[in-house]
This record gives C-alpha cells, structure tokens and sequence, in this order.
C-alpha cells in the first residue's frame, strides 16, 4: 500500500477519534456539569443573567470577585 494513502488514512482514523471524544465531553458537561457548578461560577451566572437583563457588557452596580480585580490589575 502507498505510504501517503496509510498517512491519510492514519490522520482520518485519528480525526474521528478526536471528533469522538469530543463529542463525549460535550455531552457529559451538557449532561452532568450543572452538578459540578462552584461559587465562582454562580456569580458569573448572576453577573451574565444581569448583563443580558440590562443589554449591556459592563455593570455599574456589581461588585467583581477579587480574583477578576487581581487579574485585571
């Protein structure tokens, strides 16, 4: 057999396997990552859900975490 035809085979075979696998995290963070949700990620829920309310990409009346502060400093 060819060598370029077992590269591209070899590089099809691993596509899918990516696409697989990707496809699998997807569907077990769409499916049980609610469950897996931590403080940090309630007040960027809360801060997003306010945002989308107000139509805007910054607030004037939320108080950012600290850690946001530090990364912005």
């Amino acid at each position: 057999m060819n060598t370029k035809i077992k590269e591209h085979r070899r590089e099809y075979i691993l596509a899918i396997i990516v696409c697989i696998e990707i496809a699998v995290l997807a569907y077990f963070a769409y499916r049980y990552g609610v469950h897996h949700v931590d403080s940090d990620d309630a007040t960027e829920m809360a801060l997003a859900e306010q945002l989308s309310r107000k139509g805007g990409i910054m607030s004037s009346n939320w108080y950012y975490s600290t850690d946001l502060r530090v990364i912005h400093t």
